[in-house]
């Protein structure tokens, strides 16, 4: 899911790694709310009372991730397309090698 955001991505200085509990502003001046990953064990929440540093704005926002997990993020900022996020499901796929 994330080759696409990779290669449009290629060149550009980028933070990774880093937990994204929130979005704020909106197109054109979008901020991101990021905890240190250092904070946060992988496949666990991000703990609530984590410090939060914002970055931005920035002018787009790419979420390489499954609509249930994008839906929250944009639910403050951009309710109108979370709740076109809501309405997709997913169905369970499988990789055999």
């Amino acid at each position: 899911m994330a080759s696409p955001a990779r290669a449009l991505a290629e060149g550009l200085n980028l933070g990774l790694a880093r937990p994204v509990p929130a979005l704020a502003g909106g197109p054109g001046a979008w901020r991101l709310l990021h905890v240190d990953a250092a904070l946060v064990r992988p496949g666990r929440p991000v703990p609530p009372d984590a410090p939060v540093t914002e970055e931005g704005p920035f002018d787009a926002v790419v979420l390489a991730l499954p609509a249930p997990q994008a839906a929250p993020l944009l639910a403050g900022p951009a309710a109108e397309l979370a709740a076109v996020l809501d309405g997709v499901r997913l169905a369970p796929s499988w990789t055999l090698r």
